[in-house]
């Protein structure tokens, strides 16, 4: 079971990208991937986007200092700030075009985020985290333990054919391609 693998899904409307690789020492890596595509609307402290797939979500914003905006909504509080110096926001009516990029950290784990708003009223956001641990594999049944969360999982495998895996957890079957 040593290798990379990847899988592709929706998770809360997010396409998700996920590259599991595996170790012969027993560790492991995850990186995930998420991205979303739409248009947003912003005035008055107030944002609200609508992803390509229709989800809307809606939060706050504000200035914290010269160059630098807050982001709130039910999942985050993050401070973003600009990839290109910019002149200093207006503290009344910040304008957050281009790309900012922030780091939040999301039921223990760190994401890393970028957000690109577009004068058309289009955005891309894309956020993506690490986690990494140890892991135990043997007689179709798995175990990793993050070293980042505490957290533990468990489940069974199987060997779809020589490039598929198949794992089962609580959670669900998630098909696994090998890189």
């Amino acid at each position: 079971m040593v290798g990379t693998f990847t899988h592709d899904a929706l998770v809360d409307d997010y396409d998700s990208h996920f590259v599991y690789s595996i170790a012969a020492d027993g560790t492991y890596t995850l990186v995930t991937t998420a991205e979303e595509r739409g248009t947003y609307q912003a005035a008055r402290g107030q944002y609200r986007t609508v992803s390509t797939s229709g989800r809307v979500r809606a939060g706050s914003y504000r200035a914290v200092g010269p160059s630098a905006i807050e982001i709130k909504n039910p999942i985050v509080t993050a401070i973003f700030q600009p990839a290109q110096p910019i002149a200093p926001l207006d503290q009344r009516n910040p304008v957050m075009l281009g790309v900012w990029h922030a780091n939040a950290v999301i039921a223990g784990v760190s994401w890393a985020m970028t957000i690109d708003n577009n004068p058309d009223g289009t955005y891309r956001y894309q956020a993506v985290a690490q986690d990494h641990g140890t892991c135990a594999i043997a007689n179709q049944q798995w175990r990793t333990t993050s070293l980042v969360t505490g957290q533990s999982n468990t489940g069974s495998y199987r060997l779809v054919d020589g490039a598929t895996m198949e794992t089962t957890a609580p959670d669900g079957v998630v098909r696994w391609r090998r890189q």
